[in-house]
């Protein structure tokens, strides 16, 4: 009886021994697969000196890292996982709280990988990043459906201005049917140019001088039908290009 309770013994106090060193070799790992598929080595440090200092677990930093390594593996766009993790780690946000925003994002851009190839037939990191942001950052996925239907085939240059009118223009909470309208006056005309693709910054300023978003649609779809550049609806609205925030938005 006594050397079973001798046994039982050494397994549970081998268990508690192991279990460090089996979440640190899980945190390794990881850490090995993420440097040598190209996340970017200062994050997978930042994590293994945290773990040092003891802020975080090896599990919690695994967890951490493992959507980075998942989004490498799938040859998704990897600077917008490193930044949000940098930014929640700076922020001191629970880990806990960090890890299902990171998988969220990943299943947004898979989406938003999978719209691009259903659509378009070809993926461009570009026109991946525009979409995966904008739903990251509440665009609803029915606006860029919606876009991939009316305007998906479009020339490469208009079709990449026009979706990230949709992106930015969503993301300030632009309405997508306007942003739609301008798009299918830029199309009939032969395709929004690239000088449109920050128009949003139109928009912001225009709102700041009390215009609504419907008076600032209308005058963006005169000013293509008159064959106006995007400086024609500044015009029309009444400033000018150097009144806009953050350089010449409107040149």
């Amino acid at each position: 009886m006594n050397r079973c309770y001798r046994i039982i013994f050494w397994v549970f106090a081998c268990v508690l021994l192991a279990g460090p060193a089996l979440a640190g070799d899980a945190f390794s790992d990881v850490a090995v697969r993420a440097r040598n598929c190209g996340v970017f080595v200062g994050t997978v440090d930042d994590l293994r000196s945290r773990v040092a200092a003891g802020s975080l677990s090896e599990a919690q930093a695994a967890g951490l890292l493992t959507p980075l390594l998942d989004a490498c593996v799938e040859q998704l766009p990897l600077a917008p996982f490193e930044d949000k993790l940098a930014e929640g780690l700076t922020k001191r946000v629970p880990p806990e709280r960090i890890i299902p925003v990171l998988e969220r994002w990943l299943d947004q851009y898979r989406y938003a990988r999978k719209l691009l190839l259903t659509t378009r037939g070809t993926l461009s990191g570009e026109a991946l990043v525009l979409l995966g942001e904008g739903l990251t950052k509440g665009v609803p996925e029915k606006d860029f459906e919606t876009y991939m239907t009316e305007f998906g085939g479009q020339p490469d240059a208009s079709f990449q201005t026009g979706l990230a009118m949709t992106s930015y223009q969503g993301q300030a909470g632009f309405d997508a049917s306007l942003t739609r309208r301008i798009l299918a006056q830029g199309a009939e005309m032969g395709g929004i140019g690239p000088k449109w693709r920050y128009f949003v910054r139109i928009i912001l300023a225009a709102r700041r001088r009390g215009m609504d978003d419907a008076a600032i649609a209308s005058a963006a779809v005169a000013a293509l039908r008159d064959g106006e550049s995007v400086n024609g609806v500044v015009t029309r609205l009444g400033f000018t290009g150097r009144s806009l925030s953050g350089a010449a938005a409107a040149e």
